[in-house]
C-alpha cells in the first residue's frame, strides 16, 4: 500500500469580519405549556390507579398484627375496615385494567417449532 502526501493550497486571505457584539445574558423564553397530550382513557386510568391503594391495604394489614399484639383492638378493627375499603375499590380498577389488555398485549413467549 502506497499513500501519496500532496501539499494543500493555502487559503486565501479574507477580511477578517466586524466584531459582533456580545448579547446580554437573559433567560430563555418560556415554553407555552403543551397542548397536545391526550387524555387517558379508562383502562389507562384504571391501570395506572389500581397498584397505590392495593399496596396501602397491604401495609396496613401488616400493620395490624403488632397493633394487636400491643393491645390496641379499635385501633385494629377501623384499620381492618380502611383496608378492606382501600382493597374493595383496587380490585375493580384491577378488573377494568385487565380488560383493556387484549390478547396480543402479552409476551407469547419462546417460540415452539
Amino acid at each position: 500500500m502506497t499513500l501519496d502526501v500532496v501539499d494543500a493550497p493555502a487559503p486565501a486571505a479574507t477580511e477578517p469580519s466586524p466584531p459582533q457584539p456580545v448579547a446580554a445574558a437573559t433567560d430563555p423564553p418560556v415554553r407555552p405549556r403543551a397542548r397536545h397530550r391526550r387524555p387517558l382513557s379508562l383502562t389507562e386510568l384504571a391501570e395506572r390507579s389500581w397498584r397505590p391503594p392495593l399496596a396501602l391495604a397491604v401495609a396496613i394489614f401488616a400493620a395490624c398484627g403488632p397493633a394487636h399484639a400491643l393491645g390496641h383492638i379499635d385501633l385494629v378493627y377501623h384499620a381492618v375496615l380502611v383496608g378492606l375499603g382501600l382493597s374493595g375499590a383496587a380490585v375493580p380498577l384491577g378488573m377494568i385494567a385487565l380488560r383493556g389488555s387484549g390478547p396480543g398485549d402479552d409476551d407469547p413467549g419462546p417460540a415452539e417449532s
